[in-house]
């Protein structure tokens, strides 16, 4: 898991890379903000909504003021961008010469990014480059322009804030004003245009209605002129008499009707052998009247056929008066009709030349209250403030160099991190003994001296030094461990070249021959002879030799009165190694070295490169795994040890070498090394 400890500690141990790649990615910021990047005015001007329309004649049917919802207010931030408008601010300004927003139009070069695309795409088209026309010029300087200009309304209000941006203060400045004008002035040309559109259209409807009112009541005068129709009065008295002639008509109905009843009645008296008796029963009162009882039948019966022939005279002249009554009402109801058809068309037209005058009144007045608005129109927008001359809105130069340390910074710290927790190296005891198991000996900390020749002179002219203290406590260690265990034949070894392993065998021949210790430090390294080079000898003869028994022992010795040991080199050779190390030969060389020496420590190569190390192994008594700090991967260190204990071929101890001590202490790698800060006083540096 993170330690958060850690992270810190490693991040503040390397607080000077973090500043330096601060300061450098400052430094390019500053470089852009201050020599690179083109500064950027801007320049705003501002127009208010009236809410409320002051026109001089109040025609609000006709002429609306700007509506104040969201969507109108939306509709007219969009119109003062609208191309019509910022075609006519180019042509105003003559923006087509102004190289910020004229588009390049001259050939790319042969060898530019454009002019390679331009003939790679002429390949495939056929098409090569042409000079852009006038109109693609003047559409993309429009766009140049629009994309220059930001309008926005302040919240809360109905301010409009027109902002243009470019590279001059004064050209931002000139630009926002014109664009306000022209806007207005757009504003004040529309209702003109509506208006006289309004007045034209209102002239048409005008003369349209006066000449149908004028055909109306033509035919109302031609109407009345025809009709049989005098007057309203007149026709009611003829409604009247129609009236009295339908109950005179009913009156002469109902007296035919009682006289054809009373000549039914005669009739029958008639035919009765005595009518004088037979009269008893006649309810008429005329009859009756005019018949006495104490009359002859004769008597009765003429009396009766008197009454007969004048009843039939009556009913005949009634009769005759009942047709000339209907003739007459019939004619009567017939002018009655015509008039009141005449009447009803009349009225309808009356009605429709008031509605059409109605109508040609309103028009007339709404066409005169329109031609009072032309040259009145003002609009219900106003320029609330012109721009001044623009402010420097881009780079923000603060802003960049700040922006630029902080992620600098961060990139550093990353960088850091990513070096500490990615990279998967061995940094600490602590971490060396986690992955492996095995206990780790010392760390040998990086020991200052310039050449590999300088190495023994440091030992013993620094013998307090943390790095002789450090092969010490690793010698203490390795003699420490599995006391019951020889320590004669000791073999250096480790992952990969360039881990310290031969400065390690070196030291620790030094530090086992200042105990009083014979010792014999061998290089069996017949591959990469570097051990000659920490010694600045010249020796003719080496362990090949020895062992294939060309030269006795004393004559390959090197005697190293520095060192106090003797060195027998390795010399490059072309055998192959791994068969010689595994000879019986150098087996029973090994084994007449332990009579002669207290300690023989061998100096092996890599155990991933070659094998030689696992095949030598088997003939030691202790083996050092050494592994260099900051440098060796894990997974380096844990595929060597694999291939001793695929063998099992134990490994005593380990060691971490070239510890850059300092660090250690500003990272905190681990708990180790922190005690290394109490040992100021007792190392001599």
């Amino acid at each position: 898991m993170l330690d958060i400890t850690q992270v810190f500690q490693t991040l503040w141990g390397r607080k000077l890379f973090i500043l330096l790649c601060a300061v450098l990615v400052g430094l390019l910021g500053a470089l852009y903000a201050y020599g690179v990047a083109q500064p950027l005015y801007r320049a705003q001007a501002s127009l208010v909504i009236e809410t409320q329309t002051t026109n001089v004649v109040d025609i609000e049917n006709i002429f609306n003021g700007n509506a104040t919802e969201d969507a109108a207010i939306n509709t007219e931030l969009r119109r003062i961008k609208a191309r019509r408008l910022l075609a006519q601010v180019v042509e105003k300004l003559d923006l087509l010469e102004d190289p910020e927003f004229r588009p390049t139009i001259d050939e790319p070069g042969f060898f530019s990014v454009s002019g390679i695309s331009t003939r790679l795409a002429g390949l495939v088209t056929g098409n090569t480059w042409q000079r852009p026309s006038e109109d693609y010029l003047k559409r993309k300087t429009i766009e140049n322009l629009g994309g220059s200009i930001n309008v926005s309304l302040t919240p809360n209000t109905y301010i409009i804030n027109i902002s243009v941006t470019t590279s001059d203060s004064e050209k931002s400045q000139i630009i926002a004003n014109t664009l306000t004008e022209i806007y207005l002035s757009d504003l004040v040309t529309g209702k003109l245009e509506s208006t006289a559109y309004v007045v034209d259209w209102l002239s048409e409807r005008v003369s349209e209605l006066e000449v149908e009112l004028a055909e109306r009541e033509d035919a109302i005068k031609a109407l009345q002129r025809d009709s049989e129709l005098i007057n309203r009065e007149a026709l009611d008295a003829q409604r009247i008499r129609a009236k009295s002639l339908r109950q005179d008509l009913e009156d002469t109905n109902l007296l035919s009707a009682e006289i054809q009843a009373r000549l039914e009645t005669i009739a029958n008296l008639l035919q009765e052998p005595n009518p004088t008796i037979a009269l008893s029963t006649v309810i008429d009162t005329q009859i009756q009247q005019s018949i006495n009882s104490s009359m002859t039948p004769a008597q009765t019966r003429a009396r009766l056929t008197a009454l007969e022939a004048s009843q039939q005279s009556r009913l005949a002249r009634e009769q005759s008066r009942q047709m000339s009554l209907e003739k007459g009402l019939k004619e009567l109801l017939d002018s009655v009709r015509i008039q009141e058809r005449d009447l009803q068309e009349i009225t309808q037209l009356e009605r429709e030349a008031n509605a059409t005058r109605a109508l040609y009144e309103t028009f007339l007045t709404r066409l005169k209250e329109a031609s009072l608005q032309v040259g009145l129109q003002q609009t219900d927008t106003r320029f609330e403030s012109p721009a001044i001359e623009g402010q420097l809105v881009a780079p923000n130069k603060r802003a960049i160099l700040m922006l630029c340390l902080v992620l600098g910074a961060l990139t550093g710290a990353a960088w850091v991190l990513m070096d500490r927790f990615l990279r998967h190296a061995v940094n600490s005891t602590d971490e060396l003994k986690q992955i492996t198991g095995l206990p780790v000996f010392g760390q040998v900390p990086v020991m200052p001296f310039r050449s590999r020749t300088e190495e023994v002179a440091y030992l013993n002219d620094k013998p307090t030094s943390s790095g002789a203290e450090a092969i010490r406590n690793l010698r203490t260690s390795m003699l420490m461990a599995s006391p019951n265990k020889p320590k004669q034949i000791i073999m250096t070894t480790s992952s990969i070249p360039g881990e310290g392993k031969t400065t390690l065998a070196v030291a620790l021949a030094h530090s086992l021959a200042f105990m009083g210790k014979k010792v014999l430090l061998m290089e069996a390294d017949l591959r990469r002879s570097t051990l000659m080079k920490h010694f600045d000898a010249q020796q003719a003869h080496g362990l090949l030799d020895v062992v294939s028994q060309d030269v006795t022992l004393e004559a390959a010795l090197y005697h190293s009165k520095e060192l106090g040991a003797d060195i027998l080199f390795g010399k490059q050779s072309s055998i192959n190694a791994a068969d010689f190390f595994s000879s019986t030969e150098f087996e029973r060389f090994l084994a007449e070295l332990r009579n002669h020496y207290d300690h023989v420590i061998l100096d092996c190569p890599p155990v991933l490169v070659v094998p030689d190390a696992r095949i030598i192994s088997r003939y030691v008594d202790v083996m050092i795994y050494n592994v260099g700090w900051n440098t060796t991967e894990q997974g380096s260190v844990t595929a060597g040890l694999r291939q001793f204990k695929v063998e099992d071929i134990p490994v005593l101890g380990l060691s971490l070498s070239n510890v850059n001590m300092r660090k250690v202490q500003k990272y905190g790698y681990d708990s180790y090394s922190s005690y290394g800060a109490y040992g100021g006083s007792y190392y001599n540096k």
